[in-house]
């Protein structure tokens, strides 16, 4: 088992940043990282507790947590402060396994995609989080995403900010969505807020709760 380990980013990076398996601690200050970057990483098994936090300069493809092909996520954290994520953020992210558990923050800066969980082909997205006080995501915000299976309990929280595109508290592509949240308090909702949405299957006891904020799409 892989000790964990500690980084802090302050200068320009020409490849990846990935560290190795769970309980990681990954800072990004300042620079330009050409790649992705993984608080925790491992091609096969579990990650788990790593904690990622941007505070500024720029990721030129996506940010996760913990990010295992094959395996789960559980409990892994980022929290954006600043700077810019040119593809998506995740918290936890598996090809095939389940993503649990994983929290995303974003008190500012710019990204194109943002998950609380991610499961890419098969598996749960289950209890993932996003709060969203600030910032701008340009693309889809998902508490939880499956792609095939199920989304279950995810949560999104909206104190502000702005979301161009979609906003879904748990979304999935052929599984059931189903107890998944969304709160808005402040910020703007540019298009679509979905509580839960599947594309195939179904999307049942999902919840939006409307306490302030610009909704400027359709809400269900």
């Amino acid at each position: 088992m892989a000790q964990a380990a500690e980084l802090t980013v302050t200068t320009d990076q020409s490849g990846n940043i990935s560290l190795p398996g769970s309980g990681n601690t990954l800072t990004i200050e300042s620079g330009t990282i050409d790649g992705y970057a993984y608080g925790g990483f491992l091609d096969t098994g579990d990650v788990t507790g790593n904690t990622v936090t941007m505070k500024d300069g720029t990721v030129n493809k996506w940010i996760y947590g913990g990010y295992a092909p094959t395996g789960n996520a559980t409990g892994n954290t980022v929290t954006m402060n600043g700077g810019t994520v040119s593809n998506w953020i995740g918290g936890g992210g598996v090809e095939d396994g389940n993503a649990m558990g994983n929290t995303v923050t974003m008190n500012g800066g710019t990204v194109d995609e943002l998950d609380g969980g991610a499961v890419n082909d098969r598996g749960d997205a289950t209890g993932n989080t996003v709060t969203l006080n600030a910032g701008t995501v340009k693309q889809s915000l998902n508490g939880g995403y499956a792609s095939v299976g199920n989304a279950t309990g995810n949560t999104v929280t909206m104190n502000g900010g702005t979301v161009d595109n979609w906003l879904c508290g748990g979304y999935t592509g052929k599984g059931n969505a189903t107890g998944n949240t969304v709160t808005m308090k402040d910020g703007t909702a540019k298009t679509f807020l979905y509580g839960g949405f599947s594309n195939k299957g179904n999307a049942t006891g999902n919840t939006v709760t409307l306490n302030g904020g610009t909704i400027e799409g359709d809400i269900a």
